[in-house]
Formats: C-alpha cells, sequence, structure tokens
C-alpha cells in the first residue's frame, strides 16, 4: 500500500515537473485589461477564461499548441507557442473590435394596411401556390359580409336641369352567413365544402351537412 501511494506521489511530481505553464493579459486596443475573454487551445475542449485584471494562466503538456483568444464583438487572435517542460511563457494579446460593413438597404413607404398588403401579397401568389397543392381536405371558418347598395329614384318635382337632380346613394352592410365547413380540394379547381355548422342573419339557416361544389 505504501509502495502503491509512493508510486502515485511520484507519478503526480513527474507529470508537474514536465508541464509547462502559459500566461498573459488579454487587453482592449486602449490597453485595458478585458475580463472574461476566453483563451482556448485549438482542436482541444482545454480553455480558460480571464479574470477581472485580464490575466490568464494554462497549464500544457510539452509540445506545439496554438491558443486562440475570444471575446464578443472582437476579432479573434491566435498565437502557436512550443513549449517544454518546468518552464513558464508569457503570451500578451490585443483583441480588436470586429468591424461590420452592412448592405445597403433601401426603404420604401407602404402606404397600404397591412392587412390588405398580406392579402394583396397572398394574392399575387395564389397561382404559385395552387400549382403545389394537388389535393387536400381542411376544416374551414368562414364569416362573409356584404354592402348592400341602394340607389333612391330621382325626386318627380326636380327641376329639368339634369344637372339639379340628385340621385341619392345609400349604403347598407349586413352579416350574410357565418359557417364551419370541411373543405376538400382538387387540382387544378374542384372545391367542395361540407357545412357543418351555420348561422345566417338574413336567410334561413343552412343545414348540416349541407354541400356546396365548385368546379
Amino acid at each position: 500500500m505504501r509502495y502503491l501511494l509512493f508510486v502515485l506521489i511520484f507519478f503526480s511530481l513527474e507529470i508537474q515537473a514536465f508541464s509547462a505553464t502559459v500566461t498573459g493579459i488579454v487587453r482592449i486596443s486602449d490597453s485595458s485589461p478585458l475580463p472574461m475573454a476566453t483563451v482556448l487551445v485549438k482542436n482541444t475542449t482545454m480553455g480558460v477564461a480571464t479574470d477581472s485584471d485580464g490575466k490568464y494562466s494554462i497549464e500544457l503538456e510539452p509540445g506545439t499548441y496554438t491558443l486562440v483568444f475570444s471575446y464578443i464583438g472582437y476579432e479573434n487572435v491566435e498565437k502557436t507557442i512550443q513549449v517544454y517542460g518546468n518552464r513558464t511563457y508569457k503570451i500578451d494579446v490585443t483583441l480588436l473590435p470586429k468591424q461590420t460593413t452592412l448592405n445597403e438597404i433601401e426603404i420604401v413607404a407602404d402606404r397600404r394596411e397591412r392587412a390588405n398588403r398580406i392579402m394583396d401579397d397572398a394574392r399575387a401568389m395564389r397561382s404559385e401556390y395552387l400549382n403545389n397543392v394537388k389535393n387536400y381536405v381542411a376544416d374551414s371558418y368562414v364569416k362573409t359580409t356584404v354592402n348592400h347598395k341602394i340607389r333612391q329614384k330621382p325626386d318627380s318635382t326636380a327641376h329639368a336641369d339634369s344637372s339639379k337632380i340628385s340621385l341619392a346613394t345609400q349604403y347598407e352592410t349586413f352579416e350574410l352567413s357565418e359557417y364551419i365547413a370541411e373543405t376538400h380540394f382538387e387540382a387544378p379547381n374542384r372545391f367542395r365544402e361540407i357545412i357543418e355548422a351555420s348561422d345566417s342573419y338574413q336567410k334561413p339557416h343552412l343545414p348540416s351537412g349541407f354541400s356546396i361544389s365548385v368546379g
């Protein structure tokens, strides 16, 4: 047991004796230290973060390594180093802000209301959408309104001059119907709706199971 403990202690001391230490400070362009910058050994999972003073320290076994220094909003810096056992190496780096170039954009005012714009865009793509869909079955809810225009007859007692004849126009808006249906579509233009429930404010209710076919 004592021999095993001695071997483990000796092996640990031997590893420490052959390892190297890399230290340094990470700064930004005005020489201020950069806390929480990442120092990563490239192509490995080994890495450390700088402390509040921008300092870091990492232990490496003898060999050649590439250290990657990074921080959000700054350009990465890579440093390659050859390390030998039981030595200390100092690498200080300065990170520079990333230069970002934005593409030129042109802003054009659209006077259309957002809802109308969405509907216009959907109508413009209608043919493409229909060509991509061969058939489908979907549940749908439809609510329709009608602008019913009523023209009044001109006053028979008005002056013969037509410019003085008043043709008054009135508009009456009312709900026509709303219903829930199962909609079937088959290309190119055949629609079939099976009404499951409906309500009509101006005409009798459509019965459930009523079928409407188009095409």
